[in-house]
């Protein structure tokens, strides 16, 4: 299952499609990572470097966005939210000088595991969340 979401997210980063049950009000998720890949001309590539971010946590508020990583909090849209045959969907753009950057958060809460997705630069985060709030 987190090839072909790898497999996905190389491909286009917005083509996840998520079926959940889950209510549409937001809840506060404790993500853990445990496998961080590189995307380069070739795809995906190794874990990048190995175990780099294995263990590290992401604290998602779906209700507000406020998304706590890497000792920093940034806030996120709200893209799409957990319904009827949808998961958890955070996008945030920033824009530069010279450059826009994409950052995809994709919670999948209708399964058991409830994998994530993140998404920054050329770096795709997977691991499993649970929910705190």
């Amino acid at each position: 299952m987190m090839r072909r979401m790898f497999a996905g997210a190389a491909a286009g980063f917005f083509s996840i499609v998520a079926h959940t049950d889950a209510s549409a009000s937001g809840q506060v998720f404790r993500c853990v990572m445990k496998e961080t890949r590189h995307i380069s001309a070739d795809g995906l590539q190794a874990t990048y470097p190995k175990d780099i971010y294995a263990g590290d946590v992401i604290i998602a508020d779906t209700t507000t966005g406020l998304v706590r990583m890497f000792g920093t909090q940034r806030y996120f849209n709200i893209t799409q939210r957990a319904g009827s045959g949808n998961g958890w969907i955070l996008t945030r753009v920033e824009e530069g000088s010279g450059s826009t950057s994409v950052t995809l958060f994709a919670i999948k809460t209708y399964e058991k595991t409830v994998p994530f997705m993140f998404t920054g630069g050329m770096l795709v985060h997977s691991g499993r969340c649970e929910v705190i709030g």
